[in-house]
């Protein structure tokens, strides 16, 4: 259920938001979450939309696999399953710089390149579905976000940005997410260091998480006091505010707020126990790419963790355990979502050891 009071949003039949004009700024919307969403059904139109392929469908591997798992007698949830299952076993990375496609993009993906960001996998999925019969279609969106517990509310950036699949599967549209079976080991996020005091400048200063935050506080208190408010909740809250106090006027509130805002943005700049943007475990990594950076060994782009340490214990012979080892428990702190906080600061420690005995074996 949506309580909109803007004539220019529109509810669409998928249960999707859309604005009639461009949003150029920061917009409020009220919505509640719907406990049960109407059954709906997929119209003549709508079906030939969702099991279009490319004109150009060529795409002969792809093809070829798909007769092969039909030919084992696998059903058409099986072959899909199947997909995933390969993304999951098979040597399938998951980067934001992936290597670029030929004509058959499909093919180069899954048997050539085997290297991608969400939308690859995404979209290889759909076109099975779709070869199969299916209805399928991509739904991008925001993944994830930092949620401020203390002021209850969530920060979504642009690098939350995601893209996933539905099936229309038993009469109803099923979620996939392809992306979501890429073995933690071969997801390759790179992690840039935050700028030394030489290197500060403006546009560094403005990328450090301090001033982020601050920026998202201010950001969110407009939007709850101001932007939310229509004109004429503003009229009541000033009309209220003066009945109050009888010697306040426009003038002195409106100094007033603009006073306690610039107050409120110092605080949040200078406050020193903000904490930093990089947890312990990035913090112990960017460490060990300063230590060996200073014999001509660097961290390239797209090069995760444990390729990383694989190469520098190759020039390295006496510390290629240690490597290892520090590969191997920072995979298993960075990625392993059931580890306890116990866990965690134990394998925390076993990090820093391997780290100092990384150092003496030089």
């Amino acid at each position: 259920d949506y309580g909109l009071s803007d004539v220019s949003t529109v509810r669409l039949n998928d249960f999707s938001l859309r604005y009639m004009t461009p949003i150029v700024n920061q917009q409020m919307i009220t919505i509640k979450q719907a406990k049960e969403i109407p059954q709906v059904k997929l119209n003549q139109l709508q079906q030939t939309q969702f099991m279009q392929l490319p004109d150009n469908n060529i795409n002969s591997k792809t093809q070829l696999w798909l007769s092969q798992q039909l030919q084992q007698g696998s059903n058409n949830k099986q072959i899909l399953d199947s997909l995933l299952k390969r993304f999951n076993e098979q040597e399938y990375y998951y980067t934001l710089k992936p290597p670029k496609l030929g004509n058959n993009q499909i093919d180069d993906f899954l048997f050539t390149n085997m290297k991608g960001f969400c939308v690859h996998y995404a979209s290889s999925y759909i076109y099975v579905a779709r070869s199969l019969g299916i209805p399928a279609r991509m739904v991008t969106g925001y993944f994830g976000g930092e949620l401020n517990e203390q002021n209850n509310y969530m920060t979504v950036r642009q690098y939350d940005a995601h893209a996933w699949a539905e099936i229309w599967y038993n009469g109803k549209w099923l979620r996939v997410d392809p992306t979501a079976y890429i073995a933690s080991e071969r997801v390759d996020i790179e992690v840039s260091p935050t700028p030394s005091d030489k290197q500060l400048n403006l546009s560094s200063l403005l990328s450090l998480d301090i001033f982020g935050l601050a920026v998202n506080k201010l950001n969110t208190v407009w939007g709850t006091w101001f932007v939310g408010f229509d004109s004429k909740k503003q009229l009541d809250f000033f009309q209220q505010l003066s009945q109050k106090y009888k010697w306040a006027n426009s003038f002195y509130i409106i100094f007033l707020l603009l006073f306690t805002a610039v107050i409120v943005i110092v605080l949040f700049i200078f406050k020193p126990w903000k904490r930093s943007s990089f947890s312990k475990e990035d913090k112990y990594y960017l460490k060990l790419q300063k230590h060996y950076k200073r014999v001509g060994i660097n961290k390239v782009s797209g090069e995760t963790v444990t390729d990383y340490c694989h190469k520098v214990a190759l020039s390295n012979s006496n510390a290629a355990t240690n490597l290892n080892q520090f590969a191997s428990i920072y995979n298993r702190i960075k990625y392993q979502n059931n580890l306890s906080q116990q866990q965690r600061h134990i394998a925390l420690q076993e990090l820093v050891t391997v780290l100092k005995n990384i150092y003496k074996n030089k």
